[in-house]
């Protein structure tokens, strides 16, 4: 049987079963503070009709605490009409004393906050003091006391809750040393991954050098056939320049007819040379004759 804590108020008695296998922390810290009597004759400092009633600040405006933190124990409880959770600020690890009592559901508490017990009798006097007036701050105006808190069999409920801390915390190291092996098992594979990865590396630099030539045939191919293309393309433009071709013999067909006039001038110039050597020589030839004879005279005389 769970631990169950007495409440006894100033509008009613409220009797508690506490849940130290959802939340053995909590449960621990709240008998520690049962046993100091560190709840005798506080208030509950602020109450929300519909929602819940709070308690366990000592300086009765939910601004104090115990003098020291318990670490969140969030579970899969929801937050229903009853449940009793312990109240905390903004960070998740800051629950000290106060603590809260569900007068209605309340599923955006879910998986926020830590819930470690229920009311087992007693709801009546939490929805009595829901219905009270309060302020701005939902204090009620007119205050009441948590006159004291008792738990039956301390010493059994003790045993039970450091039991079920030794279980959870044997719960706490075998879920750290899974993560470990988890944690070096993932270390191992990324390891194994990245030698696995240098290796594919290495054989696919390897595999470059040696498949160099047939990439660069498979690359020079596109080449030629791009290269191939364009002359064509640029022999069918120059096509249209073979008319001039046409044009070039006709003025080859011009220069053709200067010679024939230079021949004719040739041939001038040779009938004037002609005419001249015919007539030239004629006088010297006259000459040459007559001179011969002499010469053959002057022979015969020499003879003589």
């Amino acid at each position: 049987m769970n631990p169950i804590a007495i409440m006894e108020t100033s509008v009613g008695r409220i009797e508690i079963e506490l849940w130290p296998e959802r939340a053995p922390k909590h449960v621990a810290n709240f008998e520690t503070l049962v046993e100091k009597k560190f709840y005798d004759n506080l208030v509950f400092h602020r109450v929300i009709p519909g929602f819940m009633i709070q308690t366990g600040c000592p300086n009765g405006n939910g601004m104090g605490g115990p003098g020291w933190k318990v670490d969140a124990e969030f579970n899969k409880t929801p937050f229903t009409r009853g449940v009793v959770g312990m109240a905390r600020s903004a960070h998740p690890n800051s629950a000290g004393s106060q603590f809260f009592i569900c007068v209605a559901d309340a599923s955006h508490l879910n998986g926020s906050y830590t819930a470690f017990g229920k009311v087992l009798s007693g709801l009546e006097a939490c929805d009595s003091m829901a219905k009270l007036e309060r302020d701005r701050r939902d204090r009620p105006l007119v205050d009441v006391k948590l006159v004291s808190i008792t738990m039956p069999g301390a010493a059994d409920n003790k045993k039970k809750v450091m039991a079920a801390l030794e279980a959870a915390a044997a719960l706490a190291a075998k879920a750290a040393a899974t993560a470990a092996l988890s944690a070096a098992a993932e270390a191992s594979a990324a390891a194994a991954s990245r030698s696995a990865a240098a290796a594919a590396a290495s054989s696919a630099a390897l595999a470059s050098k040696v498949a160099t030539p047939v990439k660069a045939a498979a690359i020079t191919k596109p080449v030629v056939a791009v290269v191939q293309a364009k002359p064509v393309a640029t022999r069918a433009k120059k096509a249209a320049p073979v008319k001039a071709v046409k044009v070039v013999k006709v003025e080859k067909s011009k220069p053709a007819a200067k010679p024939a006039k230079k021949a004719k001038k040739a041939k001038v110039a040779v009938k004037a040379v002609k005419s001249k050597s015919v007539t030239k020589p004629a006088k010297k030839a006259k000459v040459a004759v007559k001179a011969k004879p002499a010469a053959k005279k002057k022979a015969g005389k020499k003879a003589k």
